[in-house]
């Protein structure tokens, strides 16, 4: 009988162990201030911009997490690049 308890708590060790391994390998997109962060340092900011018009469903404004924003702020704050910060407000 004591074995056998050992074998419950050892295989529910086991699993809580493993369960970040399993549930952790979900391929997330890209978001859409990541996509055009991306197209920025292949092709500018204004393909960048062409990009936003081009892929933005969602036209109500969402504060601190709109796309635009996003970007503006990972403009100035990674690429230093202030003018291209300020095409994107």
């Amino acid at each position: 009988m004591r074995a056998h308890l050992n074998l419950k708590w050892f295989i529910g060790i086991l699993l809580i162990s493993l369960s970040p391994l399993v549930l952790g390998q979900e391929k997330s997109e890209p978001n859409l201030s990541d996509k055009l962060h991306k197209e920025y340092k292949a092709n500018g900011i204004e393909q960048s911009l062409n990009m936003y018009e081009e892929l933005n469903t969602d036209k109500s404004y969402n504060g601190f997490e709109e796309p635009l924003n996003v970007l503006g702020y990972t403009l100035m704050l990674e690429d230093q690049d202030l003018d291209a910060a300020k095409k994107s407000i």
